[in-house]
């Protein structure tokens, strides 16, 4: 009987020993985890912080665009559609362009708008001729 008591004592106590660095390192993965989901935690809030900060950039510049437009004559309905591109909005924002310059930029942007949206007609008409010509045959 004592025989077995030491068998279950000693093997007891080789349990023992490697239970506790296993519930150690256990321990430390919780950490490391609980680390991890925190550093990625604020990544995310970085990147939620950082994409207002570009949406109020963004947001400054078309304003500020909106009035230099408005200010170089450019009538509201194609001063709005002008700023509604980030990167038009951002150009005419700089506090180095002239109004004249503005102008003549809004200008530019307006005929080739005019051109594109021209363009875009012609394509969609042969495009319907195209089908129609297939449909007939």
């Amino acid at each position: 009987m004592n025989s077995v008591f030491a068998l279950v004592t000693s093997g007891s106590f080789q349990l023992l020993t490697i239970a506790v660095p296993l519930l150690q390192l256990h321990k430390k993965i919780k950490d490391n985890a609980r680390s991890i989901g925190d550093a990625i935690a604020s990544i995310s809030l970085g990147e939620f912080v950082s994409e207002q900060e570009r949406m109020s950039k963004q947001i400054g510049n078309q304003t500020t665009a909106l009035t230099r437009l408005k200010a170089a004559g450019i009538e509201g309905s194609v001063a709005l559609e002008a700023v509604a591109d980030a990167t038009f909005a951002a150009s005419i924002a700089n506090k180095k362009l002239s109004d004249k310059q503005v102008k003549k930029i809004a200008d530019t942007w307006k005929e080739a708008t005019k051109n594109k949206k021209n363009y875009a007609a012609i394509q969609t008409i042969e495009a319907e001729k195209a089908s129609q010509k297939l449909h007939r045959n």
